[in-house]
């Protein structure tokens, strides 16, 4: 496959030829179906998706491709799975003990317990192996090793696990996003995530009602009402229950467990590292109002202006937006809503049939911004979020 050539825009450079992956995309592809039965490093990108790589959509793939030639051949990028007999299976990696038998009975029951599966299994590879979790529908932008992994690994740093803030509940101090959590091996707070979680799911095998367990009494868990803003009315309750894995980490967050010598708020803001999520993973839908149909239209529109049928205004829009996410974004965090979104999600438009290949179609400012991402060095220094003093709700109790 011949990959296309581009200008990057202003103020941008090339990524040093040390970090590129020459590999072509069948070569990578190969490569994350028989990945190496040994973890040698800690430079490891995770992801999961419980049928396997082959099931994934095109954009999907074409994502994940995207991380192997964006932070090069030093890192080792695998998509686990549930597949019987897989070399991805993810108990090729984990210990039963550290999951929930819904996980390694493959007994979930509901629609989404591919994403249940997903949030069940990221802590513990962290813990296990250490490098970067990521979401299949993480589009990889900006330098996510320098922003995250390079500090957290630095021994002079007070961080300890990194990644994007969210804004999902009123208490979003320190809230932290779980569609890419950065971490070394054997990180504490990982092991204190995941006991919470497996309390949650034990002998469980549906999400439903999850966020009433005991274990969140007094916990904060009121959905910031921009959220509201957002959902379909009557959304709130499986919305609440879909982000467990979430109210785990507010959990956390919050509690200080003496005979453990645990200080949640401590812990959070000494060594969280948490990026601004607005500006760095969801800088397209804030720019464009969540105007998603639009969002859609920019991506698949002509990058050249003359055209046949280009609309001048869209056009401008289109180039405006692609230079800004190219040059000042991390990442594009793409999502589906599973139906609980006012907007239809841009996801949900690359999904509809005829459209398997408008997130990179030839002549594209989608075309643009997916190959441009892999190779631009962005040369700025992303600032993480200075946390204050921490002055909501603290629970004085034992963590499981």
């Amino acid at each position: 496959m011949t990959r296309p050539s581009f200008d990057l825009p202003a103020g941008t450079g090339v990524l040093p030829s040390s970090t590129e992956d020459t590999r072509t995309n069948d070569d990578i592809t190969a490569a994350l179906a028989n990945p190496p039965s040994e973890v040698t490093s800690q430079k490891n990108i995770w992801a999961f998706w419980d049928k396997g790589f082959d099931e994934l959509r095109g954009w999907q793939k074409r994502n994940v491709i995207g991380w192997a030639r964006k932070l090069g051949p030093s890192w080792t990028v695998r998509v686990l799975d549930c597949a019987p007999g897989s070399p991805s299976n993810v108990l090729n990696y984990l210990d039963p003990a550290t999951l929930p038998e819904a996980v390694v009975n493959c007994s979930m029951t509901e629609a989404h317990s591919g994403q249940h599966l997903s949030d069940l299994v990221r802590l513990p590879l962290l813990h296990r192996y250490g490098g970067i979790y990521l979401d299949i529908g993480v589009f990889l932008l900006g330098d996510l090793e320098g922003s995250l992994w390079n500090k957290i690994v630095d021994p002079a740093s007070d961080y300890r696990i990194g990644g994007f803030a969210h804004q999902h509940r009123k208490n979003s101090w320190g809230s932290l996003q779980n569609f890419c959590i950065v971490a070394q091996r054997g990180e504490e707070a990982l092991q204190v995530w995941q006991r919470i979680l497996l309390e949650v799911w034990k002998g469980r095998t549906s999400s439903q009602g999850l966020v009433e367990h005991p274990v969140f009494d007094g916990v904060p868990a009121e959905i910031n009402p921009r959220v509201l803003m957002t959902i379909k009315p009557g959304s709130e309750a499986d919305l609440m229950d879909y982000w467990v894995n979430l109210l785990g980490w507010e959990k956390l967050k919050v509690t200080v467990d003496a005979a453990r010598g645990f200080n949640g708020p401590e812990y959070v803001r000494k060594h969280a590292l948490l990026l601004d999520p607005m500006q760095e993973s969801f800088a397209a839908e804030v720019r464009t109002r969540l105007n998603t149909f639009r969002l859609f239209q920019m991506l698949t529109c002509p990058r050249d202006a003359h055209a046949p049928g280009v609309d001048p205004a869209l056009h401008a829009e289109a180039k405006a937006l692609v230079d800004y996410l190219l040059t000042s974004s991390t990442v594009l965090k793409l999502y589906h809503g599973h139906g609980h979104m006012l907007a239809p999600p841009l996801a949900t438009f690359w999904d509809a049939p005829g459209n398997e290949d408008a997130d990179a179609r030839p002549g594209t400012f989608g075309e643009y911004l997916r190959y441009v991402g892999e190779t631009v060095d962005q040369k700025r220094e992303v600032q993480p979020l200075v946390l204050p003093a921490y002055d909501g709700p603290v629970l004085y109790k034992p963590l499981p």
